[in-house]
C-alpha cells in the first residue's frame, strides 16, 4: 500500500465574506476634480496614425460607450464640431500613431493632451486613464491580493508600480483592463508581481474586453445612473448595476442573470418573434439551409487558379474542385417591413444598396489565367458599435456574418453561439488582390488570403435555477440536463446558489464527464466561485474535479456545450459551511487564528516569523506582539491580508496564502486515488506514528453506521486502539475518530465538524518501495510508498 500524510490540509478557497453593496473605484485623491464635463471625451486622431490604430480606439471606445453614460466625440466630424462648439473647455485627446511608449494622463485636463494605444487590448487600459482610473495594481489595498516584485522590473518603470492613496471600494479585480500584465516591463521575462491566491492567476489573461467590475465603476465614477436612470427605482442585486442601453435604463447582469428580474433569477429567451430586416443582402449558406423561407439560394463558381482550404469545422457552403470554387449564396430581397439594423460590429455580403449606416467595400482577387475573371467579393459593413452588445436577429435556424476589419472578435447576438470559423484561398506562386472600402476582417500574406467568419446556432437555455441554501435545505444536487444519458448539443445553462450571510458555499462533482481534454474544452463546466461577474475556471474532460468553495455566500455554475460530440455531463452536490467548520473567523479575516498550518495552499513551507525582522511583519515590531506571530512558522494574518498567510522567503519577504482549514479530506484523498486511512494492523499505525514528527491530532479514516465502525470505503474495521473508556456512544454526533501524539496516542470519537483540526493519511492500493519524496507538515506534505 502507499501511504500520503496530510497535515491540517484543505481544499477551501476562503477569502473574506464582501458585501453586495454597489461600491466604485474612485480616481486618485489628487484627481478627485477631472471628471470630463458632460460625460464627454473630445477627441482627434493625428494624421500618422494607420487605419487599424484608429480600429483600435473605436473598439475600445465603443465598449466604454456601451456600458456607460460615457460618449466619444471625433472632433473632425459635422456633429463633433458643433459638439465642441458649445463646450466651454479646451480639453481634448490627440491620439497619436506608433507601436511603443502607450501612455495617457489620467483624467481631465482644460487642454488638449497627447495618448498613445499601441493596441485594441492596450486602449481599453489607456482610455480608462483618460476617464479617470487608477492602476488596479496601485491601490492602496492592493498588497492583499499581489506582492511586487521590484527587482524584475525594469529600474526606470519601478515607480509605475508604487502603491498610491487611492479610493478603493470595491474588491480588487483581476480581470480589470487596469491591471498590468505580469511581464509588462519586467527583466528577463519574469513576473512583476506575484498573485497571493494562486486560484484566481488565470484572471491575468482576461483583459480583451472591459470587466464587469470596470463598467460598475465607471458608473459609479461618473454617477450615471443618476444622470440618466434616476427614475429607475429597483436595485440590482447580485453585483448587477443599472445602465441605459439603447435609450432604456435596465439592469446589467452578471452572465446569466435575468435583467428584467433585477438580476435575482437566471435569464430566460426572450419568445417574441424577430424577422430579418428589410432590404437586399446577402450571406453565405450556413451548413446545407438558408436561414429562413424568404432567403433564395444562389449557386455560384468561379476560377481561383489555386485551391480552397476549408478549416475542420467549417459549415459555409464553399466546395473546391478542379481549379473552381462553388459557392453557395443565401439572398434576401424584401421591400416590406422594418429596415432597421442594430448598432454593432459585423458585415453582410452585398445584394444591392448596403443597409442604412452600413459601408460597401470589396476584397478582390486576380487571376494569373487570363481566360477568367478576376473574383470580387462585395460587403456591406458597419463598425458603429461594440461587437460585446448582443443585437438581435431570427434565431431559428443557423446563419453566418462576417467580422469587420476593426477587431478579430465575432458580433454579439442575442441567444446564439457563436464560433469563429475559416478558408483559406491558396495559391503557390503567389496571390494577388485589392481591397476598398470596409470590408471583412481578412488575412493576406504571400501565397494565401484568409477569411475569418462567425458561425452562429442557436442557444437551448431552458435549464438551470436558483438554489438558495438555508437552515432547513442546507444542500441541493445538480445534475446536467438528462444526466445520466448524454447532454443536449447547443446548450447554456447557469445555476446561481446563495447561502446565509458569513456562510461559504461547497460544491462537490459526484460524476463528472464533459468532452474536452486539459486546456481544450469544447463542452465545459465553469465555476464563478469568487466574484461572480467575473469569468470562472473551466472544467471538462473526467473525473476528478476538487471539491470548489466560494470566496463569499454566493456562486455561479455555468455549463456550455457546442455542436459536436456529447457526453452525460455531470452531477454534483452544494451544501453550505459555517461555524467550526470554517476555522477562522471570516469576518476578522483570520486575524484571531491560532492554529498550526504551516504551508501555503502552493506546499511551499512558511518560514519562521522570528526570521522576518527585515520585513514588514515580524514578532519584534510593538503592533505585531498581539497577532499571534512569535518563534514560530504557523499561518496568522497579523495584516495586509484576506486570510492566514506566511513568509515563504525571509530574505526577499516572499509571502503567499495558507489553506488554514481542513474541509473535506475525503476529496483530497480522492484526488490521489486513495482513502483516508484506517489502520489493519500494528504495524501500519507504528509507521503512521514514525512519520508524525511534531504534535499533532491525526484523524483516522472511520464512522460510525448503525452500531459498527467502518472504513471510508466502507469495510468493517478489524484491528483497533481504543483508548480506555471510548468509543463514547453516548456523545452526541461523536461519529468519527482521532488520537493524539500528546497523549498515550490512543483513539477516540468525536464530532465530525473537529476534523478540519487533525492531520490525516491517505492509503493507495500495494507499490513495490519505499520512496520519499518530500518531507513538510501540512497540505501536500509527505508522501511514501510502503513495500508490503
Amino acid at each position: 500500500m502507499e501511504l500520503i500524510y496530510w497535515f491540517l490540509v484543505s481544499l477551501s478557497l476562503i477569502d473574506m465574506v464582501t458585501s453586495n453593496k454597489q461600491k466604485a473605484r474612485k480616481l486618485h485623491k489628487r484627481e478627485v476634480n477631472k471628471l470630463w464635463p458632460n460625460n464627454t471625451i473630445l477627441y482627434q486622431f493625428s494624421p500618422e496614425m494607420t487605419k487599424r490604430e484608429k480600429a483600435a480606439v473605436q473598439y475600445a471606445s465603443h465598449q466604454y460607450t456601451y456600458l456607460s453614460c460615457i460618449r466619444f466625440v471625433n472632433m473632425n466630424t459635422s456633429d463633433g464640431k458643433a459638439i465642441k462648439a458649445k463646450m466651454k473647455h479646451q480639453g481634448s485627446v490627440l491620439f497619436k500613431g506608433g507601436s511603443k511608449n502607450c501612455f495617457a494622463q489620467i483624467g481631465f485636463f482644460n487642454s488638449q493632451r497627447s495618448a498613445r494605444c499601441c493596441s485594441a487590448e492596450t486602449c481599453l487600459h489607456e482610455l480608462g486613464h483618460i476617464l479617470g482610473l487608477a492602476h488596479e495594481h496601485k491601490r492602496k489595498d492592493r498588497d492583499n491580493y499581489i506582492r511586487v516584485k521590484f527587482g524584475n522590473i525594469q529600474s526606470e518603470f519601478r515607480n509605475r508600480m508604487l502603491s498610491e492613496n487611492t479610493h478603493d471600494k470595491s474588491d480588487f479585480d483581476f480581470q480589470s483592463v487596469m491591471l498590468y500584465g505580469p511581464l509588462a516591463f519586467s527583466q528577463e521575462n519574469k513576473y512583476i508581481y506575484q498573485v497571493l491566491d494562486p486560484d484566481q492567476l488565470y484572471l491575468i489573461d482576461y483583459h480583451k474586453t472591459l470587466s464587469h467590475y470596470d463598467a460598475q465603476d465607471i458608473n459609479n465614477l461618473y454617477n450615471c445612473r443618476r444622470q440618466q436612470c434616476r427614475y429607475f427605482r429597483h436595485k440590482c442585486r447580485n453585483d448587477g448595476f443599472v445602465v441605459m442601453i439603447g435609450g432604456i435604463c435596465k439592469c446589467f447582469c452578471p452572465t446569466g442573470l435575468d435583467p428584467a428580474t433585477y438580476c435575482t433569477k437566471i435569464y430566460r429567451p426572450d419568445e417574441s418573434w424577430v424577422d430579418w430586416p428589410a432590404g437586399s443582402y446577402a450571406l453565405p449558406r450556413a451548413g446545407s439551409k438558408c436561414p429562413g423561407k424568404k432567403w433564395v439560394k444562389l449557386n455560384t463558381k468561379h476560377y481561383i487558379n489555386g485551391f480552397v482550404e476549408k478549416g475542420k469545422a467549417s459549415h459555409s457552403s464553399q466546395f473546391f474542385f478542379e481549379g473552381h470554387s462553388r459557392e453557395v449564396f443565401c439572398l434576401f430581397n424584401e421591400s416590406k417591413g422594418n429596415n432597421h439594423w442594430e448598432a454593432g460590429s459585423y458585415c453582410l455580403m452585398k445584394n444591392g444598396p448596403c443597409p442604412n449606416k452600413f459601408q460597401e467595400g470589396y476584397v478582390k482577387i486576380y487571376q494569373s489565367n487570363k481566360k477568367y475573371r478576376s473574383t470580387m467579393y462585395r460587403y456591406c459593413c458597419r463598425k458603429d458599435g461594440a461587437a460585446i452588445k448582443p443585437i438581435k436577429l431570427p434565431i431559428s435556424h443557423p446563419f453566418i456574418l462576417f467580422m469587420s476589419n476593426l477587431y478579430e472578435v465575432c458580433q454579439v447576438v442575442k441567444d446564439m453561439a457563436s464560433y469563429i470559423e475559416e478558408i483559406n484561398y491558396l495559391r503557390h506562386r503567389g496571390i494577388r488582390t485589392s481591397f476598398g472600402g470596409e470590408h471583412p476582417h481578412v488575412y493576406k500574406w504571400k501565397s494565401g488570403l484568409k477569411f475569418k467568419y462567425c458561425y452562429y446556432v442557436p442557444l437551448k437555455q431552458d435549464c438551470g435555477r436558483v438554489i438558495q441554501l438555508k437552515r432547513k435545505a442546507r444542500s441541493s444536487i445538480i445534475t446536467s440536463p438528462n444526466f445520466p444519458r448524454k447532454y443536449s448539443d447547443n446548450l447554456l445553462c447557469h445555476w446561481l446558489i446563495k447561502s446565509p450571510k458569513n456562510s461559504l458555499i461547497r460544491l462537490k462533482f459526484l460524476k463528472f464527464f464533459v468532452e474536452g481534454k486539459k486546456k481544450k474544452c469544447p463542452d465545459y463546466v465553469e465555476i464563478r466561485f469568487n466574484l461572480i461577474g467575473q469569468p470562472g475556471i473551466k472544467y471538462c474532460g473526467k473525473m476528478p474535479i476538487k471539491v470548489v468553495v466560494s470566496r463569499r455566500n454566493i456562486m455561479m455554475i455555468t455549463m456550455k456545450t457546442n455542436y459536436k460530440f456529447s457526453r452525460i455531463g455531470f452531477k454534483a452536490i452544494v451544501d453550505y459551511i459555517e461555524g467550526r467548520k470554517l476555522c477562522f473567523n471570516l469576518k476578522d479575516n483570520g486575524r484571531t487564528y491560532r492554529g498550526k498550518v504551516d504551508m501555503t495552499k502552493e506546499f511551499d513551507k512558511c518560514r519562521f516569523w522570528n526570521e522576518s525582522t527585515n520585513c514588514r511583519h515580524h514578532p519584534f515590531n510593538s503592533w505585531d506582539i498581539t497577532r499571534g506571530i512569535g518563534n514560530h512558522n504557523h499561518c496568522r494574518n497579523p495584516g495586509h491580508g484576506l486570510q492566514p498567510w506566511c513568509y515563504t522567503d525571509s530574505h526577499n519577504c516572499s509571502r503567499k496564502y495558507c489553506d488554514a482549514c481542513q474541509i473535506d479530506a475525503e476529496e483530497k484523498c480522492k484526488e490521489h486515488n486513495s482513502v483516508v486511512l484506517a489502520p489493519e494492523n500494528e504495524r501500519e499505525y507504528k509507521f503512521m506514528l514514525s512519520q508524525i514528527y511534531a504534535e499533532s491530532s491525526v484523524w483516522i479514516g472511520l464512522t460510525l453506521s448503525g452500531k459498527s465502525w467502518v472504513t471510508n470505503d466502507h469495510h468493517p474495521q478489524s484491528w483497533t486502539n481504543w483508548k480506555k473508556g471510548q468509543p463514547n456512544l453516548n456523545k452526541s454526533q461523536a461519529n468519527c475518530v482521532v488520537f493524539s501524539t500528546l497523549d498515550d496516542k490512543k483513539w477516540k470519537n468525536v464530532p465530525c465538524d473537529w476534523l478540519h483540526m487533525n492531520a490525516f493519511f491517505c492509503k493507495r492500493p500495494a507499490v513495490y518501495q519505499i520512496v520519499y519524496l518530500e518531507q513538510t507538515l501540512t497540505r501536500g506534505v509527505s508522501q511514501w510508498v510502503l513495500k508490503q
